[in-house]
């Protein structure tokens, strides 16, 4: 027999509401048991971590010192392109073409622009992995704070939030885009009660406040071709 198969949406949609019905029983389940003393109360908290990225003083710093790192690497990659375009013209200027020397300087040219890719790949390479690392450690601070503000309310779970921002203009989102968000929807429902985002954002702040800064990893040096890169 030929399987009928359900659009996307729809099967979303069914999976949504199976999922909420398992979760309501369970939660009535959990109160009933409570109610009769026979177990313990779940107590929950929300924290939606876009508002705390966009409000962390951490991330906006990881940010900015990225952005200094790739206009250090830029200003340092222009001034290597100058340098390799004063050899071509001295060259160009001042030996004859097909003579020794002229060949000579061209080898040494050709080297200078091996060794200036091999800079800039190793540069991307290692800013990527700075950030990575940087970008890691900003969610586990998040995650340290909410262990501590769940610790000082007693809560049991803390569910993320990370619901996008939809506006209310819809014709600038695609139906695929509009489609993704809305299922992207962690948290359909919280409290005020239950919100503990504002809590969490002021644990991080005053813990990064307390902390060393990591600094800005200079560019790599530039290596000859063939030679050892340095051992960091």
């Amino acid at each position: 027999m030929r399987r009928t198969q359900r659009p996307p949406l729809l099967a979303f949609g069914l999976a949504l509401m199976g999922a909420v019905t398992l979760l309501t029983g369970w939660c009535a389940a959990q109160a009933a048991g409570a109610a009769q003393g026979g177990g313990h109360q779940l107590n929950v908290g929300v924290v939606n971590t876009t508002i705390i990225l966009r409000g962390m003083k951490e991330t906006k710093k990881l940010e900015a010192d990225s952005r200094a790192r790739q206009q250090q690497v830029q200003q340092q990659g222009q001034q290597r392109e100058m340098e390799l375009d004063d050899l071509m013209k001295h060259r160009d200027n001042n030996l004859k073409p097909g003579s020794q020397q002229y060949r000579d300087e061209t080898q040494k040219i050709m080297q200078k622009r091996a060794e200036l890719e091999v800079w800039k790949q190793m540069s991307n390479l290692e800013a990527e992995q700075w950030y990575k690392e940087n970008l890691k450690a900003v969610y586990d601070h998040i995650a340290q704070a909410t262990a501590q503000v769940a610790q000082r309310q007693g809560l049991d779970l803390v569910i993320a939030d990370q619901t996008p921002e939809i506006g209310p203009d819809l014709e600038k989102a695609s139906l695929d885009r509009l489609q993704l968000a809305l299922q992207s929807r962690a948290v359909l429902y919280a409290n005020k009660k239950a919100d503990i985002t504002q809590d969490v954002l002021t644990v991080v702040e005053a813990n990064f406040a307390n902390q060393a800064p990591p600094a800005i990893p200079p560019a790599p040096p530039v290596v000859p071709t063939g030679a050892a890169a340095p051992v960091k």
